[in-house]
């Protein structure tokens, strides 16, 4: 009973800082409801598709202007028209593609010559010089990769040409941003096919630009792994784009490849929180307009936050997207570093090789001069090249003369170790004694015989 009275206590003081810090609301739909949104900056309207109504707010005085049923064209489905503004007037188009009406007195009047190709569902749209826009989209397992524009004197959706490009994007829907700077036209998000599982897909890391005069497109980068993630919400910020996620919020500047990180603010978890809703927020002269709600509240609520309120927690600031010139860089300073370790290696070793002694052909071969050992010196080198101690019974079956005395074999032995020693260190031209003799180390009472093997190749 405690815990229930906590929650609600919880919910009550949530709504009460929601609401004294964002007193201005409006009500639009349920929760449950489909909710299409589009706004004309230009009369200061935003419309609203909810509960099979058209409602209409005035953003001046932010007072719902109007409500009325509307009339839904035979063979279409409500959630199926998508709301969109050019040249002061609402149409509604075909969320599949195809049909687009214009909005007249609470009636839907079809403006095209075209039919539902079911082709570009979840594509982006968006108006430019007063005219409706479209990119990308999903259809018959394939994504689109290019625009096309609703043609007023063809009544027809036209595409726009990519007649100057070599290369192109893979295509995306669901949440697809485009950024329109003049003629540059900034593609980013959504989702791509996967080549190999044409049911699946994935994230599009990839951010791409259109340019409308040459009718090119140019690959900038893979974008940063945080925006591969599904966004609830993109919000046209001035010269930025907004993206809101379930924890975080970025201010994009595409131009400048930069972006800047917020903890999310309590306007930014009044969105819904289902990425795949896609609820429209917009920016307004200086204030953010969110449809949400608390998640006590049932019902969903226009509200008026100001910039101050929606972006406040500053966490901090990278590049959006790795460009290509970085990544050839990088890429080129690897392959260097690479191939410099691997020189440096064979050098390395080779300078080693040149500073030791090869045993070639019965002779002993330093850098330009040579020494040819008798038999038993040879011979004896070889046996400690073999071996890694020998003690002096060892090397005594190696010289040993059956008629000669224990003793004489021994003079015999530290003679020609002594010979061997000399050589090699006159070939050198070193004072060094190459075979050592010291106590072993698992008995002391024995000596040991070792070959300093790094003098040799």
């Amino acid at each position: 009973m405690k815990r229930h009275s906590g929650k609600f206590l919880l919910s009550i003081i949530f709504l009460l800082l929601v609401f004294s810090a964002y007193n201005q609301t409006i009500r639009i739909t349920n929760r449950g409801s489909i909710c299409q949104s589009a706004i004309d900056t230009e009369s200061g309207l935003l419309y609203f598709l909810a509960d099979d109504s058209l409602k209409i707010v005035d953003l001046k005085s932010f007072k719902l202007l109007e409500k009325s049923r509307l009339a839904i064209p035979e063979g279409m489905l409500f959630r199926e028209l998508i709301p969109a503004v050019a040249d002061r007037k609402l149409f509604l188009v075909n969320n599949f593609g195809g049909q687009i009406y214009r909005y007249q007195q609470g009636a839907c009047l079809r403006l095209d010559h075209s039919f539902s190709h079911r082709m570009q569902l979840n594509s982006t749209l968006f108006a430019h010089q007063n005219k409706i826009f479209r990119y990308g989209g999903y259809g018959f397992w394939s994504y689109r990769n290019f625009f096309t524009y609703f043609d007023t004197l063809t009544k027809e959706w036209e595409i726009v040409p990519p007649t100057g490009s070599k290369k192109f994007p893979s295509g995306s829907s669901y949440g697809t941003v485009v950024k329109i700077f003049d003629n540059d036209w900034y593609v980013l998000g959504g989702l791509r096919l996967n080549q190999n599982l044409p049911e699946k897909n994935f994230p599009n890391e990839e951010f791409w630009v259109f340019h409308a005069d040459t009718r090119v497109w140019d690959l900038l980068g893979i974008i940063d792994e945080e925006l591969r993630k599904p966004f609830i919400t993109a919000i046209d910020y001035g010269k930025m784009v907004v993206l809101v996620f379930n924890a975080k919020t970025y201010v994009l500047d595409m131009k400048g490849n930069r972006m800047k990180e917020y903890n999310n603010s309590i306007g930014a978890n009044l969105i819904r929180s289902e990425p795949t809703d896609f609820v429209k927020s917009y920016f307004y002269e200086g204030n953010f307009l969110i449809p949400g709600s608390s998640s006590s509240d049932p019902e969903i609520k226009l509200f008026r936050i100001s910039v101050a309120d929606f972006l406040y927690d500053y966490v901090g600031e990278k590049s959006i997207y790795q460009t290509k010139n970085l990544f050839i860089v990088v890429c080129s300073m690897m392959v260097f570093l690479i191939l410099t370790f691997m020189y440096l290696v064979w050098r390395r070793e080779k300078t080693l090789s040149m500073n030791k002694i090869k045993v070639i052909d019965g002779k002993f071969i330093f850098k330009t001069r040579e020494f040819k050992p008798d038999m038993d010196q040879y011979g004896l080198l070889q046996f400690f090249l073999r071996s890694d101690e020998l003690t002096t019974n060892d090397l005594l079956d190696y010289v040993n003369k059956n008629q000669l005395h224990y003793s004489q074999n021994v003079r015999i032995l530290h003679q020609l170790v002594d010979e061997l020693n000399f050589n090699i260190g006159m070939l050198l031209k070193k004072d060094i004694q190459v075979i050592q003799k010291q106590k072993s180390a698992v008995d002391k009472r024995i000596k040991v015989y070792s070959l300093q093997k790094k003098y040799f190749e």
